[in-house]
């Protein structure tokens, strides 16, 4: 079997592929119904990888790349939900939905993972199961990630340990890990200027990154003035580095498939990967 060359994740976060609170409830406010912003992001960065990147027959697609669209929910598993990530034991979930994960990867695919809101948080400790079990991720792009609990309200943090997400705080593990941060409101300090999706975003708490991840090879942490439901502009805010995220990723993306289109006229490839 011939897995993709690539293989990219991108991951919504509360409200985006299900209804929120914790799970697939109907509410009657509109912003917590599905936007599925990460699903329009993850559909127009199709777009431009094909026509990026012509692969000469449509069936072959599945050779070069996949790109998945996830909830949060969908990459968190119930019995790693305390596990300190910090620990060096690798603990591999046997969830279905990890497995199925897990199939689209071979031992040459490169793996890219998006995540925004709690699609950051569990994004980012996505990476680093899978690095855990072998798989390099090249990127790790979190678009303002939430999930630590606001302790500055008493009844928010209850209500985010019982939410699909990780108790501890990630440690991510990647190659490259580009973060890209919204608009923070702090009480304390009156600055308490932002949309309802801001405020949602600061009762969920806010993953403010201060520290260099040693798992991680380069690190980029940006500040912006994003409402934390700008998750677009977010990827395609351009860093310190000169370019976005958005467009490291897509070159990154695009010479990983011309690499596979050179080795596929390659009989030694074939033969190699013949059972990857």
């Amino acid at each position: 079997m011939i897995h993709p060359a690539v293989y990219i994740i991108f991951i919504g976060g509360a409200a985006d592929k299900e209804s929120f609170l914790w799970g697939n409830i109907d509410l009657p406010f509109t912003h917590l119904w599905p936007h599925h912003t990460i699903g329009a992001l993850a559909a127009s960065f199709e777009k431009e990888l094909s026509a990026r990147f012509e692969h000469p027959i449509e069936t072959e697609k599945a050779l070069y790349y996949k790109i998945d669209y996830l909830s949060y929910t969908d990459v968190f598993f119930e019995e790693l939900k305390d596990v300190d990530p910090t620990q060096a034991v690798s603990v591999e979930p046997i969830d279905e939905r990890y497995k199925q994960i897990k199939k689209n990867i071979g031992q040459q695919t490169k793996v890219y993972i998006v995540g925004h809101s709690l699609g950051g948080w569990n994004g980012a400790h996505l990476s680093s199961i899978l690095s855990k079990s072998g798989v390099d991720v090249e990127y790790l792009i979190t678009l303002d990630p939430v999930g630590t609990g606001n302790h500055e309200v008493s009844f928010i943090s209850p209500l985010m340990k019982k939410a699909q997400i990780y108790r501890h705080e990630p440690m991510p593990i990647a190659k490259n890990w580009f973060n890209v941060q919204a608009r923070h409101i702090d009480v304390a300090k009156k600055q308490m200027v932002g949309l309802l999706e801001d405020w949602v975003a600061w009762a969920g708490g806010q993953w403010l990154i201060n520290q260099h991840y040693s798992m991680v090879g380069q690190q980029v942490c940006e500040k912006t003035n994003f409402s934390h439901k700008e998750a677009l502009e977010m990827f395609t805010y351009r860093t310190k580095l000169g370019h976005s995220p958005h467009e490291y990723l897509l070159d990154a993306v695009v010479k990983t498939m011309k690499q596979r289109k050179r080795q596929r006229y390659n009989p030694v490839f074939w033969f190699r990967h013949r059972y990857d």
